[in-house]
Parts: structure tokens; C-alpha cells; sequence
């Protein structure tokens, strides 16, 4: 960062500045409404391979989804969602086309 933003703030402020300093971002709640908003990023990759994502539930750590679409995006779907809700989702339960269910 030295070589980037500091030092354009650096230039136009001078002396007067001391430097930036890397705060920690809060870890954001999350909710169906939350996560379902963070998927919208992922809905276009997911449907283009035919499949769908819908948020069930999210209580006490566990995010449950009805999921539609290929295993290897279904493991970018997880990681997605607990890098966004770190303090908050620390499982994906997948409800799968056939039935069955897929823990991440």
C-alpha cells in the first residue's frame, strides 16, 4: 500500500500525515435476506450451468439452501457465503435435486 494510496495522500497532505492503518471489517449477520442478497453474485454462474440456489434457513451457524447445479460451484457457494458471514454461518447444508443433502 506504501507505493499506492499513501503515497498520493502522502504528496497532497505532506507531513501532516501519518499513515493509513488496516482496520478489521465487522463480521456482517446473516440472515435469509443477507444471504440471499451475497448470492446474487453467484446466481448468473449458477444458472448458465442449468441450475438454481434458494436460501431456506439460517439458524445457529448452519445455512441450509435448496441447491440445483454442479458440485464444483455448489463448493464456491459455500466458501462464499461463510467468507462473507464468518462469525455467523459455519456450515452449508446443501437440499439437493435428489433428495439427499451435502454438508460443506
Amino acid at each position: 500500500m506504501k507505493m499506492g494510496i499513501e503515497k498520493a495522500i502522502r504528496g497532497a497532505f505532506g507531513e501532516q500525515f501519518k499513515g493509513v492503518e488496516q482496520l478489521e471489517a465487522e463480521d456482517a449477520a446473516a440472515s435469509v435476506s443477507s444471504v440471499d442478497m451475497h448470492l446474487n453474485m453467484l446466481r448468473g454462474a449458477i444458472d448458465s450451468f442449468g441450475g438454481s440456489v434458494e436460501v431456506v434457513s439460517v439458524e445457529e451457524g448452519v445455512c441450509v439452501l435448496d441447491y440445483r447445479g454442479p458440485e464444483a460451484i455448489a463448493m464456491g457457494v459455500a466458501a462464499a457465503i461463510k467468507d462473507q458471514f464468518k462469525g455467523s454461518v459455519k456450515e452449508v447444508v446443501f437440499n439437493l435435486e435428489d433428495g439427499t443433502t451435502s454438508r460443506k
